[in-house]
C-alpha cells in the first residue's frame, strides 16, 4: 500500500523538488531506495509518519 520507488522515479521531471512519502498502517516506505533516488536527483524528502 505505501509508494513504490520505481513509480518514483518514474515520476520525477525537471520540476519536481522534493518526495513526499507516507507510512501508513504502521508500516514503513522503502526509505534506503527512496533516499538513494533523493540523492541521486537531489531532492528534499518529506516524510508522514503521523498513520505509523
Amino acid at each position: 500500500m505505501n509508494i513504490d520507488p520505481e513509480a518514483i522515479e518514474k515520476a520525477i521531471t525537471t520540476s519536481t523538488k522534493a518526495i513526499v512519502v507516507v507510512h501508513y498502517a504502521g508500516v514503513s516506505c522503502e526509505m534506503d531506495s527512496i533516499m538513494s533516488l533523493a540523492e541521486d536527483y537531489n531532492l528534499f524528502v518529506v516524510e508522514d509518519a503521523a498513520q505509523a
